[in-house]
């Protein structure tokens, strides 16, 4: 595998398939391609291979991109739209404020 795969999430080309957990589709082609055969050995391996021998250059451009990290979904026409940030769960501003000892300032935020 090419190391750009290591600077982009697979998640901004795929989503699950809701007919099938063991698929995700291409949010290009539309092709449902497998995660595994159980939902132990599910992985990314395959939308990997999909990607480089189908979308190449989507990989290309979005190795280079600002916007990398955000999951995209398709809209009416068929674009792609950056899904909004998501929001920090109790447990993990919990976790992060036990980080710091309590009479740290960063401990209070």
């Amino acid at each position: 595998m090419s190391t750009s795969k290591h600077k982009i999430t697979i998640w901004s080309h795929f989503e699950i398939s809701t007919l099938n957990n063991s698929k995700a589709t291409c949010l290009y082609c539309k092709e449902n391609v497998s995660r595994g055969t159980t939902s132990k050995s599910y992985n990314t391996s395959n939308l990997w291979i999909h990607m480089q021998r189908h979308h190449n250059s989507e990989l290309d451009t979005a190795s280079t991109s600002k916007t990398t990290t955000q999951k995209t979904k398709r809209d009416e026409e068929g674009g792609l739209q950056p899904q909004p940030k998501r929001q920090a769960t109790l447990s993990e501003i919990i976790d992060k404020k036990s980080l710091y000892v309590d009479d740290d300032v960063r401990a209070k935020i």
